[in-house]
């Protein structure tokens, strides 16, 4: 599975978006399959249709075989844009994650974030769900983070407080039968939507941050590392999304912590 941030847009509104590149083959992916309300699912040399929550196409008005815009961070930093058609509506029963994911087939998603042959993590499917705590520990690595379901099932929200800058890094999971997940996690980063477009002019990439990790009780230094050309309405405000780089990966820093960002303005 191959994960990236984008933008969705339509020729009147755009949203921020978390891309999920799949095998559409796989026995994986079936819980996203039997999940469609409208349209047909993804096939795996698709190279210009992706699915989208049932919810996310009511809030924007669309509608399977509509057209739309999709801006990703790519892995050498550099925004792309390009117009993809909606194959489908899924509906997992989670308005959270229906609101907020979409899915491009594993190959297009390497392709257009330019990750070549590189995933975000390894999907594992056991026979038996109680195999989980036995076969993780046999697949720990330096640099690589093995979640079980029990994990798993501990990280479905995510959210973002603009008001204070405060970011809450938590990756949701749909519900399926994977009980276990291979992560690579030596370059976790931050990206928020919490710039406005008053500070934007203030900011560019390589721009001094400030990252206090609340559960570390540490500060860590970083730069803005890309800035997207293209806004977006949070809560009917205009901002852009930002990824910050992390100076250091200090121990003990995981998914779902809550951190403090500060972003020095020119």
């Amino acid at each position: 599975m191959l994960w990236a941030s984008g933008i969705l847009g339509t020729s009147d509104e755009s949203v921020g978006v978390r891309v999920f590149g799949i095998d559409p083959l796989s026995v994986i992916s079936k819980p996203y399959r039997d999940g469609i309300v409208a349209g047909e699912f993804l096939a795996p040399d698709d190279r210009g249709g992706l699915l989208i929550g049932r919810k996310l196409a009511k809030s924007l008005g669309l509608a399977a075989g509509q057209q739309v815009s999709l801006l990703v961070n790519t892995s050498d930093e550099q925004p792309d844009e390009a117009i993809f058609t909606i194959r489908g509506l899924y509906d997992t029963g989670i308005p959270v994650y229906d609101e907020t994911t979409l899915f491009l087939p594993l190959a297009k998603a390497q392709a257009f974030t330019r990750a070549g042959d590189q995933a975000s993590a390894i999907l594992i499917l056991l026979n038996r769900q109680e195999d989980a705590d036995r076969v993780a520990p046999t697949l720990s690595a330096a640099g690589v983070e093995v979640l079980t379901w029990r994990d798993l099932n501990q990280v479905l929200l995510q959210a973002v407080e603009m008001s204070n800058g405060m970011l809450y890094m938590i990756y949701m999971v749909a519900p399926g039968q994977v009980v276990l997940e291979v992560a690579d996690v030596q370059h976790l980063q931050i990206e928020t939507t919490d710039l406005s477009e008053k500070d934007v002019s203030r900011v560019m990439a390589g721009s001094p941050v400030n990252v206090y990790v609340e559960a570390l009780g540490k500060q860590i230094k970083g730069s803005v590392s890309s800035i997207a050309p293209r806004a977006t309405k949070v809560g009917g405000d205009v901002v852009y999304q930002v990824k910050v780089e992390l100076d250091e990966q200090p121990q003990g820093l995981r998914w779902g912590m809550s951190v403090d960002v500060e972003i020095s303005q020119q």
